[in-house]
């Protein structure tokens, strides 16, 4: 029993410690990289919903022009469609920026407001978009659906363009990805808040920290109960 102390004494509380760490660390990644992955969604599908714009635009019917219109604001509007995938990413930026604020942290803060103004610019120029969608399943010709369709003003194309790229100042999913890795990497403090998003696999992360601290806890317990019977049997 007494070769086994040290490793009781020593070894087992270590591993303790090690989890725990861990665990925490495993918590502060999936905090800062959650925007990371609503953003990487919210990107996909403006750029799926622009394909069938552009698709839309180079068809020569006008059945082909609409039924890709359609398809395009389906993307922006449907479930897991880009206006949900913003409201989502807007919960969890101003959360951030919330938690920045309280930090006076000035390069989180910079950052954040950065994303903010993004994922404001893109919900309202996909809603753009989608209203110029519409336009286009009421034309009446092919020569009007162009017009709708794009690019230039409020357009079905040039919305979404704006969403990925933004206008001159005015910041796109682009803008708000950078600004979300620099967000990461200034300080991990920051807390970025869980949203509903379509599946991103967050559950399964979750129960392996709680495993971890499981056996954190029962580790301690062990080696302590085990220390003290050896003790008192040595009394």
């Amino acid at each position: 029993m007494k070769k086994y102390m040290l490793f009781i004494k020593i070894f087992l509380p270590v591993i303790a410690i090690t989890l725990a760490i861990l665990g925490s660390n495993s918590q502060t990644y999936a905090a800062t990289t959650a925007l990371d992955a609503t953003l990487a969604s919210l990107k996909t599908e403006v750029s799926q919903a622009l394909a069938q714009a552009n698709l839309a635009k180079s068809a020569t019917t006008l059945a082909e022009k609409q039924s890709y219109a359609k398809a395009a604001a389906a993307k922006i509007t449907g479930a897991g469609g880009v206006l949900a995938l913003a409201s989502a990413a807007s919960v969890q930026s101003q959360g951030a920026l919330d938690s920045a604020t309280a930090s006076e942290d000035a390069d989180a803060i910079a950052y954040t407001t950065t994303i903010n103004n993004a994922i404001a610019n893109v919900s309202s120029w996909s809603a753009i978009s989608n209203t110029a969608a519409g336009s286009v399943s009421n034309a009446g010709s092919t020569s009007l659906a162009d017009i709708y369709i794009g690019p230039g003003g409020d357009t079905l194309i040039s919305g979404l363009e704006a969403s990925l790229n933004g206008w001159g100042s005015h910041p796109g999913i682009s803008q708000a990805e950078s600004a979300s890795a620099s967000l990461s990497g200034v300080d991990t403090t920051v807390s970025i808040p869980a949203a509903t998003l379509p599946s991103t696999g967050g559950q399964p992360l979750d129960m392996a920290i709680m495993l971890l601290a499981l056996f954190g806890l029962i580790f301690i317990g062990t080696g302590t109960t085990i220390a003290y019977a050896y003790s008192k049997s040595k009394a």
